[in-house]
Order: structure tokens, then C-alpha cells, then sequence
């Protein structure tokens, strides 16, 4: 059992700062897993569905692409385009909505582990063993939601593509089978060096407490 640790620096949060951190942070994990239900509960009551896509260069516009088959349209904002199904599937229902799932998930996560992380910071046990694997699974969560979840998305939409008959050399549309953001990847590789950092640190408390 590691002591508390006492340091004369103040604090960056202070206790009520902590406090507040912890608590918004649990918050957004709870707020993530009723997202999480949420969307393939909605995605149930809806007849149809829509995916991200992208359109081929040339195409005359993102609201009028020639070549449609019934039922299926394309809305644009901002960057984004999407393509929508008046009717489908209850599994492919489902699958539109994964990505949004798999998203509020990790956020969850990430924000309960980190809340741990806080929770004993504040507590004045900054190395305790838990925190290194908590900032692993925040790791994890990082990944999972900015890489896989765009993944997922790009999947689900070739599937819907395939379906329809819009993956010929015809298509307005063109396939991304990967869609890969930089971004998440260097934001798990500084949280798994803190990760590393906390481990250490464990050990080392751990060693100066066999000292005393």
C-alpha cells in the first residue's frame, strides 16, 4: 500500500479542481454508454440509413449524383458527404450505426480511466500500480475510437456501396478502404509514454517504501 505523498508545490487543479475534473470526467464515460445505446436503439426505429462516402472527381454535385438506384440519396456538410437508404435491413440498420457505437464507447472508457488517474493524483498517490494501466487503456480507447471507429466507417460503407451496386468502374463514388487520421496514433503514443513514466515510477516508489 503506497502512502500518500506530501509535496509543498501547489497543486495545478488544487482539491476542488480535482474534484470537479473527476466528476465532469465520470459524467462523459456515463453520457458515452447511453450514447452508445442510443444510437443503434434510434438506428431500430428508422426504416433506413446512411454512411459517409466520397465522390469522384467530376461528379456534377453532392446533392444531385447521377446514377442513383431508388430510394437513395446524398446530402453534403461541410466536408462531408453522406449517403442515405430509405429502407434497409435490420442488420444493416445496425451496421451504420456502429462506428458512433464503437466511438461513445472509447470515449467512455478513456474518460473513466482517467478519472481514476485523477481521483488517486488527488489523493496524493500518484503512483500507485492501477494508474499505468489505467493510461494503457486510455491508450487503447485513443485508438480504438480515432483510428478503428474511421475504419469501421469506411467498411460499412463499402458494404452499403456493394449492395447497391455502386462499386463498378461506373460509380460516382469512390472506395476508401482505409482511412487512417495521424492524429489519434501520436496522442496513444504520448499517453503510452506516460503510461511508461507512471510504471517506473511505481516501481521506484515501491522501492524507497522497502528502504523505510
Amino acid at each position: 500500500m503506497l502512502r500518500a505523498m506530501t509535496t509543498t508545490d501547489r497543486p495545478l487543479l488544487g482539491r476542488r479542481g480535482s474534484g470537479l475534473a473527476i466528476w465532469c470526467l465520470r459524467a462523459v464515460a456515463l453520457g458515452g454508454v447511453l450514447f452508445a445505446i442510443a444510437l443503434p436503439v434510434h438506428g431500430l426505429t428508422m426504416a433506413g440509413g446512411s454512411v459517409p462516402v466520397s465522390l469522384a472527381p467530376g461528379t456534377v454535385s453532392a446533392l444531385h449524383v447521377p446514377g442513383l438506384p431508388s430510394g437513395v440519396t446524398v446530402s453534403a456538410a461541410a466536408d462531408a458527404v453522406s449517403l442515405g437508404v430509405a429502407r434497409l435491413p435490420t442488420g444493416m440498420r445496425l451496421l451504420t450505426e456502429a462506428s458512433g457505437v464503437v466511438t461513445a464507447l472509447a470515449v467512455a472508457a478513456g474518460a473513466w480511466w482517467l478519472a481514476g488517474v485523477l481521483r488517486s493524483v488527488a489523493l496524493g498517490r500518484p503512483f500507485e500500480r492501477r494508474n499505468a494501466a489505467r493510461l494503457l487503456g486510455l491508450t487503447a480507447a485513443v485508438v480504438v475510437g480515432g483510428v478503428l471507429a474511421p475504419i469501421l466507417d469506411d467498411l460499412v460503407g463499402f458494404t452499403l456501396l456493394d449492395r447497391l451496386g455502386l462499386v463498378d468502374s461506373g460509380s460516382p463514388f469512390v472506395l476508401t478502404m482505409v482511412h487512417v487520421n495521424l492524429a489519434p496514433l501520436l496522442l496513444a503514443l504520448v499517453v503510452l509514454g506516460a503510461a511508461e513514466a507512471f510504471r517506473r515510477g511505481a516501481a521506484l516508489a515501491d522501492d524507497v517504501e522497502g528502504l523505510i
